[in-house]
C-alpha cells in the first residue's frame, strides 16, 4: 500500500491509499507463468493444495529470491556481513573444483573462542554400566557454541 499525504482536495491535505498490485494468476491446470523475475507459488489463501492431491490448483507470482553469488570462475567476494558458503552441487572446492560457484550467507558473529565461552548444560550425565558417567557437554567449534553428548564406553553412536 502506498501513501500520498501531499494530496490537496478543497485546500485540505488529505491521504490516498493506493492498493498493492495484484500478486497476478499463475499456475492451474494450464500452467500460466509468472512474468520475468516473478515466480509461481501456491496461493495459500485458496482452499486448494497440490501438496494434498490439488491438481489444478492456481499459484500466485512473488519476487524471485536468489543468493547472491560468489566464488566461482570471477572469484567474486560476498558484501560485508556477509561469507560465501560452496553451494549444494556436484563441484566441490575441497576435492579439486578450484572453481566452484559459492552462495553468500549472513555471517554468524563469533560465539565462543574457547568451550568455556559456552553455557554450561543443565543435562544431567548418564552412569554407564562400568561406573563412569557421560556427560553432555559444551564445545567452541569455528567460533560457534554446540553440544557433545558422550555417550558410555562400548556403545555405537
Amino acid at each position: 500500500m502506498t501513501l500520498h499525504p501531499h494530496l490537496a482536495f478543497n485546500g485540505q491535505c488529505e491521504a490516498a491509499f493506493q492498493s498493492c498490485p495484484d500478486p497476478g494468476f499463475c499456475g492451474g491446470i494450464a500452467g500460466f507463468p509468472c512474468p520475468p523475475g516473478l515466480t509461481c507459488v501456491d496461493n495459500p489463501m485458496d482452499e486448494c493444495d497440490p501438496a494434498d492431491g490439488g491438481a489444478d490448483c492456481g499459484g500466485m507470482c512473488v519476487r524471485e529470491e536468489r543468493p547472491i553469488a560468489c566464488a566461482g570462475f570471477t572469484g567474486d567476494g560476498c558484501p560485508a556481513g556477509y561469507e560465501c558458503i560452496d553451494e549444494a552441487d556436484d563441484c566441490d572446492p575441497n576435492n579439486g573444483g578450484a572453481d566452484c560457484p559459492g552462495i553468500c550467507k549472513p555471517s554468524q558473529p563469533a560465539q565462543c573462542q574457547a568451550d568455556s565461552d559456552c553455557l554450561v548444560i543443565g543435562a544431567p550425565c548418564r552412569i554407564c554400566p562400568d561406573g563412569s558417567a557421560a556427560c553432555p557437554r559444551a564445545t567452541c567449534t569455528n567460533g560457534q557454541c554446540g553440544a557433545v553428548f558422550d555417550g558410555c564406553a562400548g556403545e555405537e553412536s
